[in-house]
Formats: C-alpha cells, structure tokens, sequence
C-alpha cells in the first residue's frame, strides 16, 4: 500500500488501521514486525490511543499517517508520544496530542542526544508540554504546534538541523523560548511562524549556540511587549535576517543582524 503523500510513494512495510483493514490495529505492533533493516508502518485514518511512548527498534524506519485524521493520543501523564533513540526515523502526516492534565514530561517527539538524520514533517501537535525535543543532522518541516506548556522545539546539543515553515502557537508556560536553541549550532531557523507565545519567553532563544542562521521568521508575543528573538552573551557568529519581530535582543559575538522589522 501507498504510505500517502510520503516522497516516491513508498511502499508500506505494515499497515494500520483501526477496522482490521490493515496488517496491525496497534502501531507499537506494526513498528516491532519491521526488519532490521527498517521499513515504513502507514497508519489509516482514525484515532489511536496508547498509554506508552511509541519507540523505535531499529534505525531507518518512517511512521506516517494519512493527515491531521491520524490521530494518536497519549492517555498517560508520565509519558512521551514517541521517543526516539534510533537513527533516520521519519514522522509525518500525523496529528500527536495529549489528553487531559499535560505535565513536563508529555513531549510529543523526544529524541535522544545524539540521534541522526531524523525527519519530523506536516505533523499536528496539541496540547503537551513539549512538541519536538530534536537531534542533529535532521528536519523539522511543516509542523503545526499549539498549546505547550514549556516549549514547542528545542534544539539541545543539535547540529545541522532545519528548522522551517512551521506554525507555532499558543507557547506558555516555563520554557525560554517557544524555539529553544542550547549548544546547538549550524542550524537554520527559516520562515516559522510564531504567534501568541507568552509575553514572559521569547519567540526564539540561543544560549551557547554558533554560527546559525535565524532568518525570514514571523514572531508575535501575546502582549507585545515581550522579546522575539534572543541572543544569550556566550553565543558566537549568528545571522539574523529578515524576520518580522518583536524585540530583538543580543548579547552575542559577532552576530550579524540586518533587515529586520521590529515593533
């Protein structure tokens, strides 16, 4: 079976669907028939509930759904959606969320330092405290991400990570930034769109982060009053161009900034 709109129209290793029409019903099951070698689970239309963090394990494996009517529900307070700990693993077309009291360890999509050449692509988040927790040489594209509690991505000890075109909104709570970027560098943060975070964060946030590009991105605080885009004192050569933002704030090296509006 065709996994949807997936590059090349990749042939699923196992499907899942809710009505019995496929290989599995439950996708833990699908992801643990794979090969070694990896394969692609395709997971139909309908709604899944789990109670435990869907993993990984072997590297080179795709999950993706039909769209924003995949949903898969985390009904367990203490867990991740999916955590990951295995290389190029691809999430996409999937609508991730959480039901009930979120507390700080509901992350949408974990990763585990450092995992690879992950892909995380036209996925839905709600309602979780932390939407995408990434690795490095990898690709967050096309996300949409609301109501988090702490943060909506963050780059922690990444490289060489794209971040672009996802829409982020409703950032609250304890996070820096809805975008948090610590020791993370050589990364591109492209054309996101970032509304209604919390006037006490910021849009974007670099601490101890060099030589990334931080470009083209729309970002707005619930008040207006709050920063856009900051740049922590121990971070060095970043280029920030052409975004629409509030405040933007630097304490870095040698950052470039040029072309933006601010206001």
């Amino acid at each position: 079976m065709s996994a949807g709109g997936f590059a090349g129209r990749v042939v699923a290793t196992a499907v899942v669907a809710t009505d019995g029409s496929g290989d599995f019903t439950d996708i833990q099951t699908a992801i643990d028939s794979l090969p070694s070698t990896g394969g692609v689970v395709f997971v139909k239309e309908g709604l899944y509930q789990i109670d435990n963090s869907l993993q990984f394990p072997f590297d080179n494996i795709s999950l993706v759904g039909t769209g924003r009517s995949t949903t898969i529900e985390q009904t367990e307070t203490t867990s991740n959606l999916i955590f990951i700990e295995k290389n190029g693993i691809r999430i996409q077309d999937l609508r991730l969320l959480h039901t009930g009291v979120v507390s700080a360890n509901n992350i949408a999509i974990s990763m585990a330092i450092g995992t690879t050449n992950f892909k995380i692509i036209n996925n839905w988040i709600e309602n979780v405290a932390g939407g995408i927790l990434a690795g490095s040489n990898g690709l967050i594209l096309g996300n949409d991400i609301e109501d988090t509690n702490v943060l909506a991505i963050q780059l922690a000890d990444s490289e060489d990570v794209v971040v672009a075109n996802n829409i982020i909104n409703n950032s609250q709570g304890t996070g820096n930034g809805a975008i948090d970027m610590i020791r993370s560098d050589n990364c591109i943060l492209a054309n996101n769109k970032l509304d209604n975070h919390d006037a006490n964060k910021k849009g974007i946030w670099l601490d101890d982060s060099d030589r990334n590009l931080i470009v083209g991105n729309m970002i707005q605080v619930i008040s207006g009053t709050g920063d856009g885009i900051f740049i922590e004192a121990d971070c060095n050569n970043n280029l920030v161009s052409s975004n629409i933002s509030d405040q933007i704030s630097d304490s870095g090296v040698a950052t470039e900034i040029g072309h933006n509006m601010t206001g």
